[in-house]
């Protein structure tokens, strides 16, 4: 059901960014959410290079100034967040290595042990 929900969003999004291209400040959205959707749908690679594309328009792109700038914070945590399912995704002690990922990055993940009751 949600495949199917995110395949439409795709669709409109693109349809979206066709109909309204001088439209900058809203068409860089359009993009991050195209790049996303691909990422929750698991389509990785693609949405790399969609978050990439656009972290290079924010550099290069005489309309960067419209851009609102969290969309490009938003890739760069999108592209953090697929090195670290390739690095833990789906293997036996997943949790030890995500904490070994994070060390790697400099963050630190700490495991609380709930309160009893």
């Amino acid at each position: 059901m949600d495949e199917y929900r995110y395949k439409r969003a795709l669709y409109y999004y693109e349809v979206f960014l066709m109909r309204y291209p001088e439209n900058h400040r809203l068409s860089i959205a359009a993009e991050y959410e195209k790049a996303f959707i691909n990422y929750k749908m698991g389509n990785y690679a693609i949405a790399r290079g969609a978050y990439h594309a656009i972290i290079r328009k924010y550099d290069e792109s005489p309309y960067a100034m419209l851009y609102h700038p969290r969309f490009k914070r938003l890739c760069e945590i999108g592209l953090k967040n697929i090195e670290k399912k390739k690095a833990v995704h789906l293997r036996l002690f997943w949790r030890a290595r995500e904490k070994a990922w994070a060390e790697e990055q400099g963050e630190s993940i700490t495991d609380t042990k709930p309160d009893d009751a």
